[in-house]
């Protein structure tokens, strides 16, 4: 597990590099240590957590981030308000996740095995 604290914020983001599972199974895993995929409220946890990526750049990673139908969700059950994850995945009955390698966002299908953050 490789692990980004702010100095100047409250956040820390693991990236458990060790480890890979489909997104519901890394949802279940984080919550089961009391936390969950991360979720990104502003530009600078975007920011920092590209900072961790770009450190690691042979990860791709599950974030927080699903769409399920036309809605995009966070883990935590937060609506997405913000224009920072278009493109928007194909239209699809499938449920797709969100993965994060460096700086660049990707849309996968939700039951592929990957690290997590």
């Amino acid at each position: 597990m490789l692990v980004y604290q702010s100095l100047n914020t409250l956040f820390t983001f693991h990236l458990y590099e060790n480890k890979t599972l489909n997104w519901t199974d890394a949802q279940d895993f984080c919550r089961e240590n009391y936390t969950d995929l991360v979720t990104l409220y502003n530009q600078e946890e975007s920011e920092q957590l590209k900072q961790l990526m770009a450190s690691n750049s042979s990860y791709k990673a599950w974030i927080g981030l699903h769409r399920k139908e036309h809605s995009l969700k966070w883990s935590n059950g937060d609506t997405v308000n913000d224009t920072a994850w278009l493109p928007l995945p194909s239209p699809s009955t499938e449920p797709m996740c969100a993965t994060i390698l460096k700086d660049n966002t990707t849309w996968e299908n939700c039951t592929e095995q990957k690290n997590f953050v």
